[in-house]
């Protein structure tokens, strides 16, 4: 087990320590691979199965407080150790277990105090900010989208000790990966201290365990930003393609493909498009790696391509789709793209692309017009 699971299971034992009886709902279901083996000294666990029947009737022995001959049980003043656990919404339960919640407490997701609190975002916040809290606040975004699991986040919390950050927080202020990247790459102010404090290493050791993205240790700063300029936006073009239908040149390239990672990676580039401070850096890095890698030649499935900002070759090529549409009878689908892109990064970046969008929506429109007309038309003659 690891750190998250060390830290609720505690949680747990404290609960059934002083309550005796502990009913644990799970809507989320993000526990139900540890429940077969939690162990609690001297606590039965019961698991909901397929009956609320059943498990009522495993229950009632610890709710009993006479025996069979009427008496009061000699230990009928100690609370019985028993944890109930239900992989599922308390609201849908029709307070099935409303006498056993009655005579414990519960834990849930939202649950007050927050020592009851078991939502798994909250349970990985309070790891994460003993032992990475510079990292905490984005482990916690993405326990909220469901991109991290519990064993996920065991695993993390095992990673985050053995990473040495402490000159990457003394030059950065932070030791965040994903607000470093995004420092790193879009500003050169820090890199004579870079130099001077040699953490260059420590920077790839960091960008390396938290993104899966590999920079030389023995690298200058200008070499290695034009290398994580790379890495994260070829990572955000490609990761909607798997491995086979990424155009043969790119078949091999090194590229976080851990889905946490990829997840930090497309936060990273989302976040460096709309920081008005670094919107100049992210143009420059995406103009160079496009032209680098020769990315407007490349034949991409337009389909992959309509929710992508990352270089400016991408408008380029739904312009020219777009344009396909209306000459093709496609009328509606150059009217979903131009609505969609009008307002896209490079539309707003070069205004060129934005008059272009607004031709494509406009001819769109009459021709969608034109239809309609000419099937009222038709219902007319048809009529007559």
């Amino acid at each position: 087990m690891g750190k998250v699971t060390d830290h609720l299971l505690s949680q747990i034992s404290k609960q059934v320590n002083d309550k005796g009886i502990v009913v644990w709902y799970d809507p989320e279901k993000a526990y139900t691979k540890i429940i077969e083996k939690l162990s609690v000294p001297e606590t039965m666990v019961l698991s909901f199965e397929d009956s609320f029947f059943r498990l009522r009737e495993q229950i009632e022995p610890f709710l009993e407080f006479v025996d069979d001959t009427g008496k009061p049980k000699h230990d009928c003043t100690v609370p019985p150790r028993l944890i109930v656990y239900i992989p599922g919404n308390r609201n849908d339960t029709r307070y099935a277990l409303i006498e056993v919640e009655m005579a414990g407490i519960v834990l849930e997701p939202g649950a007050h105090p927050w020592q009851r609190n078991t939502r798994l975002r909250v349970i990985a916040e309070q790891v994460f900010k003993k032992i990475a809290p510079d990292s905490a606040v984005d482990i916690a975004r993405q326990v909220e989208e469901g991109i991290l699991t519990l064993e996920e986040l065991d695993k993390l919390s095992i990673e985050a000790e053995g990473i040495a950050t402490g000159t990457v927080k003394i030059i950065f202020g932070t030791a965040s990966a994903v607000d470093v990247a995004l420092d790193f790459a879009a500003s050169t102010e820090h890199d004579e201290a870079i130099l001077a404090k040699q953490a260059i290493t420590e920077l790839a050791g960091l960008f390396h365990s938290e993104l899966s993205i590999e920079l030389e240790p023995e690298a200058d700063p200008v070499t290695a930003r034009k290398k994580l300029w790379r890495a994260i936006l070829m990572t955000e073009l490609l990761s909607g393609l798997s491995k086979d239908a990424r155009p043969a040149e790119f078949s091999s390239m090194a590229l976080p493909d851990r889905p946490e990672h990829v997840d930090k990676v497309l936060h990273l580039c989302n976040v460096w498009r709309n920081r008005v401070d670094y919107r100049k850096a992210y143009i420059e890095a995406a103009r160079a790696t496009e032209s680098e890698f020769g990315l407007s030649d490349l034949d991409l499935p337009t389909d992959k391509l309509a929710d992508l900002e990352t270089f400016p070759f991408l408008e380029k090529a739904l312009l020219l789709c777009a344009d396909r549409c209306l000459l093709d009878g496609s009328p509606h689908e150059a009217f979903r793209l131009a609505q969609e892109r009008k307002n896209s990064f490079w539309s707003l970046e070069d205004p060129t692309n934005q008059l272009r969008w607004a031709l494509v929506e406009n001819s769109a429109h009459i021709l969608i017009l034109g239809e309609r007309i000419r099937a009222q038309l038709i219902k007319l003659k048809g009529s007559r």
